[in-house]
């Protein structure tokens, strides 16, 4: 009798665990996440910071701020291109996303919820490119490098006194 007991119990509890762990494979497909978020065309993404289901992405190139949702994978611009880049994001616990603005000195404070820009900070001047002077060399291209200026449509090369003319021809090419 005793055994017949223990048969009958093994059986139920078998069947219970059976109907029970059932439904779990239908639970996680459900549950499926992005392994892909797409980003707009020439977006060029480089800060990302993430709180909760949302992350936050910015744009290099524009300084556009995008929002995607990590459960669904939808997005949506939250912030429109500041003409500077936006490389290094954080959100904090009221909902504030900090932007860096990398080389160009700029920094901003962001609403997570409304896309508003709270405040906006100047921390340097951005770094202009260096033109031409009869005192110095081009600090990108080497003396007597070719490179191609504003001023001419042909190669030419830097020299002392920062004028333009083109490159001497090689013994090879007379």
């Amino acid at each position: 009798m005793n055994r017949r007991i223990r048969t009958t119990l093994g059986v139920a509890l078998a069947a219970a665990l059976v109907t029970t762990a059932a439904p779990a494979p239908a639970a996680a497909a459900h549950d499926r996440r992005p392994t892909v978020i797409a980003l707009p065309d020439g977006f060029q993404p480089e800060g990302v910071a993430a709180a909760g289901r949302y992350a936050w992405f910015g744009s290099r190139a524009t300084g556009e701020i995008y929002r995607a949702d990590l459960i669904t994978g939808a997005g949506r611009q939250v912030s429109p291109a500041t003409g500077t880049p936006s490389l290094g994001l954080k959100v904090d616990p009221r909902g504030r996303l900090f932007v860096a603005g990398g080389t160009a000195g700029d920094a901003r404070v962001i609403d997570t919820r409304t896309g508003a820009v709270l405040a906006r900070y100047r921390f340097a001047e951005a770094p202009r490119r260096r033109r031409s002077s009869t005192t110095s060399r081009s600090p990108v291209t080497p003396p007597g490098s070719p490179t191609r200026t504003g001023r001419c449509s042909t190669a030419c090369r830097w020299d002392a006194a920062a004028s333009c003319r083109p490159p001497a021809a090689s013994p090879r090419s007379r």
